[in-house]
Parts: structure tokens; sequence; C-alpha cells
């Protein structure tokens, strides 16, 4: 799955991008790529920000989570769209990682879905923050403020 992904990505990515803003100049502006040295002269040169050494581009990786956002609830509204067929009246939801540093916007499945929930699994939390090392009132702590947002 991860070799598919890094086959179409790159082309998903530019093509999302040029529909947002149009040109090239209005992504070089809004991302500020002059100060990061990555004035983009061709939609194919827009990167998939994959992990590296160092931070990538804040606009870059901003419009990324957006497009992982829309990519994902894009696909749930084609298997909606084939589960309606079917079965009209069924209720059908989706669930999504429950973390904040999630890269899905639920309020974007809102539109097709009547319910988003969100997976917690045991121990997720603490797992995910630092390899399991934040102290459980920290997690606690942590799931609080996340639920208030």
């Amino acid at each position: 799955m991860g070799a598919l992904l890094l086959q179409v990505l790159p082309r998903r990515i530019p093509d999302w991008t040029k529909r947002k803003y149009g040109t090239l100049d209005a992504v070089n502006q809004k991302w500020g790529t002059a100060f990061w040295s990555q004035v983009y002269t061709e939609w194919k040169q827009i990167p998939v920000p994959l992990p590296s050494n160092g931070d990538p581009n804040p606009g870059l990786a901003l419009d990324y989570d957006r497009y992982q956002s829309y990519a994902n609830s894009s696909f749930a509204e084609e298997q909606l769209a084939m589960l309606r067929k079917i079965c009209p009246r069924h209720f059908v939801t989706t669930n999504n990682v429950g973390a904040r540093s999630t890269r899905l916007i639920c309020a974007n499945f809102s539109g097709t879905l009547i319910l988003c929930a969100m997976t917690t699994n045991p121990g997720f939390v603490q797992i995910f923050f630092e390899g399991g090392k934040m102290p459980p009132e920290q997690v606690r702590q942590w799931w609080r403020l996340s639920r208030l947002k």
C-alpha cells in the first residue's frame, strides 16, 4: 500500500493544489516559498512532505494535511454512494484515529455521514505520546483538553 501511495500522491497533490490556488505564483506567495528557498516553477515540483531531518515548509505541510483530509473524505463519499445504492436506509459511519495530530478533519465527513466516530484503543494515546513515556496524569489532561476543541 505504501509503495502505491508514493506513486499516486505525487500526481494528486499538485492537481489538488492547482485547483485550490490556480497559479504557481499564488502557491509561492501563500506558502512563503522564497523564504524557504523552494520557489516552484512547475506543478510537478510540489513534493509530498515525507519525514526527513528537517521541518517541511509550514504552508506545504498544512496543505498536505488538508489534502489528506480531502482525499479521505472523498473516498468515504465514494464508498457511501455505493452503499446507498445497495442499502439506502442503513446507518453508515466511519471512524478516525483519535490523536489530535491526525491529518483528517472530521468536519469534512459531516456532509455525507451521520457520524464520524473516533477510535480510542486502550493505551493508544499513551503509546502515541513519547512512546508510552508520558505519565498517565498528563495523558488524562491531554485527553480532557482535546475534547474541548
